[in-house]
């Protein structure tokens, strides 16, 4: 299980070189629809492929969902893009180490990255999604390569 520190969740704006979040507070178990929308949204401007989006979508899911279900509010998310990935934090006022059941540990198989911090009276799940597919390093195999020609 990977443990990282947690980002600052303090509402300070975006220092210069911090690009710029977009943020959603999610108050119950009946928002998550909007709450997809809202990742689906944020992953379409930043140009992520479909693939990636769809995954990215269903883990971060699962991360709100889990918050919900264990955590305390506020159930804060914050969306942004550092220009190869999709940077999704899921913040609450959990707090309490735990250790992730099916649900997270599916959702760390979506993702490139899925990172899990507490400290401060908060519980943060980092989720971290590149935009694109890494380009195919392979070359077909030579009886492949004649049979498309």
């Amino acid at each position: 299980m990977s443990r990282g520190a947690l980002l600052d969740a303090s509402e300070t704006p975006p220092r210069a070189e911090e690009p710029p979040k977009a943020s959603m507070i999610v108050r119950d178990t009946g928002q998550l629809a909007v709450f997809r929308g809202f990742l689906s949204l944020q992953a379409t401007k930043a140009q992520m492929q479909a693939r990636l989006r769809h995954t990215l979508i269903a883990a971060a899911n699962e991360a709100v969902t889990n918050a919900l279900c264990h955590g305390a509010p506020p159930y804060v998310v914050h969306v942004h893009s550092n220009g190869d990935e999709l940077v999704v934090d899921v913040i609450d006022r959990g707090g309490t180490p735990f250790t992730p059941g099916d649900g997270i540990e599916t959702a760390r198989l979506l993702v490139r990255a899925l990172v899990i911090g507490t400290g401060n009276g908060l519980t943060q799940v980092q989720l971290r999604q590149p935009l694109r597919d890494a380009p195919e390093t392979q070359t077909p195999a030579p009886e492949l390569a004649d049979a498309v020609r």
